[in-house]
């Protein structure tokens, strides 16, 4: 009879063996990158002419060191701002986005690029190649619009299983944009942690983000436009036709009739019935958007991450000069925290100097990948005995669902959290894409906006204080063990001893995966 050391001789010889098979699998289906074939275009130069630049001429100070900003924290509100720009933009339209999803928000936005080319607005379009599984044929379409030029970002060049790129080409393929930008007529901008997809604009009956953006006018936007070109021009950004070939791309005519139908579909109705409830449209047209002129500041990784160039002058030395020193507190929202050794300490240091230092983060349940949750996991106990206030977002925070209005900055019954940003001292807030993570850190491309303005930190961080104790759990160490506590109406209801929401077979998998070598990659 077999050992249990036999067993897992055999079973480490399988595995190694069919790593093997899929490897020679991937080699044989995986064909190289093509020769870049990339003509260099930038920004169309703003001009006075437009419908845009002469509403915003009225709204802009004298100070033209100021740049105007607006927080985009409801859902609705931000699906809305985007459709609205796509709808009034004139001469441009630049687009660069992790993930654009095909389903009832995004096709709605792609109708409104398509339109917005029909009108002879130039269009250009950057995507991630990550996660465009299933697209090309819609890209194609688009793409073969005139007005409209698609680039993939650092692609895969099997387009059906995209799995064996990874194989044998992890290197490359593990570095990803994860920048998120929308900039029109080289006027007004938006940017922050949203990416293109029904969970981020609550669009249909599933998850939906919490998340946040800024809308910005005035200094950032020449700068936002620059960064843009700078990727859009990078040797990793593709023409889409040199990846998504006629034998990926072939069934145009029934991708057109998808676009064009779209507003006559059920679920476009029914959000569009939805959308009405935001103000922020009747706002815009009456010019009445409160922006917050503020001193701003792009911090925009360079595309060149992607290639494996790191290094901590290009994000992470600008934005500590940026926020400027740390005097009383910080708070960080991050869907995704690992600290990893080196921030630990750094989190450490502040406290033992008198800082306080709190970060909001999700919960097990609340997230929507585990194997960061276990990277978490791994730093969470020494964090909290050294005196970092830490809070978990729960996946849901009353039996009754609210109304879609009530999805604010920290979340909404079926939420998980998905914003980026930190707030210092109530006076100096960042807003972007940045996760408080090794793969934000060095694998990544990352971008954001700090703000420095202080009546704007306060009535965020007041935002996120009032709801954090009904929508999160406080997580506490009482004599040597982690306790979750759960508060409702200001008063301590019930705690948990165990991670809230999971079982025997989840938390030992959860410990499982702490063991793992794979901190770097998360």
């Amino acid at each position: 009879m077999a050992t249990i050391g036999q067993f897992i001789k055999i079973f480490l010889i399988i595995v190694v063996l069919v790593i093997l098979a899929l490897s020679v699998l991937a080699a044989c289906a995986v064909k190289p990158l093509p020769k870049l074939e990339q003509v260099e275009s930038r920004a169309i130069p703003p001009s006075e002419n437009t419908m845009l630049a002469q509403i915003l001429m009225t709204e802009k100070p004298e100070d033209n060191s100021l740049t105007g900003v607006f927080v985009l924290g409801d859902p609705l509100d931000a699906f809305v701002a985007r459709s609205a720009l796509l709808n009034v933009a004139e001469e441009s339209i630049d687009l660069q986005y992790y993930i654009w999803r095909p389903d009832t928000s995004g096709m709605m936005l792609l109708r409104d690029i398509y339109a917005a080319a029909e009108r002879g607005v130039r269009v250009r379009l950057l995507l991630d190649d990550n996660n465009t599984r299933g697209m090309d044929d819609l890209l194609s379409i688009l793409n073969d619009h005139p007005n409209i030029e698609i680039r993939l970002f650092n692609p895969f060049t099997n387009r059906k299983v995209r799995f064996l790129g990874y194989l044998i080409d992890f290197k490359r393929l593990n570095h990803r944009m994860h920048n998120k930008s929308l900039i029109v007529d080289g006027q007004v901008a938006i940017t922050g942690g949203r990416n293109i997809g029904d969970e981020y604009f609550a669009a249909g009956d599933g998850m939906v983000f919490s998340d946040l953006d800024v809308i910005t006018i005035g200094k950032i936007v020449p700068e936002l436009s620059r960064d843009f070109d700078n990727y859009w021009n990078s040797v990793l950004s593709y023409p889409a036709e040199q990846i998504i070939t006629k034998e990926y791309g072939s069934d145009y005519l029934a991708a057109l009739d998808k676009l064009r139908r779209t507003k006559y579909r059920a679920d476009v109705e029914t959000y569009e019935t939805a959308l009405m409830s935001s103000t922020l449209l009747e706002k815009m047209i009456n010019h009445d958007i409160r922006w917050e002129w503020s001193n701003a500041l792009l911090i925009s990784d360079p595309p060149s991450k992607a290639l494996g160039v790191w290094s901590k002058n290009d994000f992470h030395k600008p934005l500590v000069q940026a926020i400027g020193d740390i005097r009383q507190e910080i708070f960080f929202v991050s869907p995704y925290f690992v600290p990893t050794g080196e921030g630990t300490k750094f989190l450490i240091d502040l406290v033992e100097s008198g800082i306080s230092v709190s970060v909001l983060t999700n919960s097990y349940d609340a997230t929507d990948v585990a194997f960061v949750h276990a990277g978490y996991a791994n730093y969470r106990k020494q964090l909290i005995d050294a005196g970092v206030k830490i809070y978990e977002l729960k996946a849901t925070y009353a039996d009754d669902v609210p109304d879609v209005r009530d999805k604010g900055l920290v979340g909404s019954s079926a939420s998980s959290l998905h914003a980026k940003t930190f707030v210092v001292d109530k006076s100096r807030l960042f807003v972007g894409s940045l996760n408080l993570d090794p793969r934000s850190a060095k694998i990544n491309t990352e971008m954001g906006v700090v703000i420095l303005n202080e009546d704007l930190s306060q009535r965020i961080d007041q935002k996120i204080h009032e709801q954090l104790l009904e929508r999160s759990y406080q997580v506490v160490s009482e004599k040597g063990k982690l306790r979750w506590l759960v508060y409702e109406n200001g008063e301590l209801m019930k705690s948990y001893d165990v991670e809230p929401n999971t079982n025997a077979f989840e938390r030992g998998l959860m410990k499982v995966l702490t063991w793992l070598p794979i901190e770097w990659l998360l």
